[in-house]
């Protein structure tokens, strides 16, 4: 095992310290929740509990053993 005192480590995150809420980021900010609320509200519509919803017919697939691949996917996210 590791003996002595850990070393330092750079910081793994970016700095926001200096990040500004203008007009533009604000747009940006409504325009990216708008389209994931679009997709999460269509699978929770179309593919409830199933790993994906499918693009172009609009159904629920199961295609990573039926463990809801979006779910854990999208934790990060939500």
């Amino acid at each position: 095992l590791p003996t002595g005192r850990s070393k330092p480590q750079k910081p793994v995150q970016h700095d926001f310290s200096h990040y500004v809420h203008d007009p533009v980021t604000r747009n940006r900010q409504k325009a990216v929740r708008a389209v994931f609320e679009r997709s999460w509200n269509s699978y929770k519509e179309h593919a409830w509990l199933r790993d994906e919803l499918a693009p172009v017919s609009g159904k629920g697939k199961t295609t990573f053993g039926g463990w809801g691949g979006t779910l854990v996917d999208a934790l990060d996210t939500l």
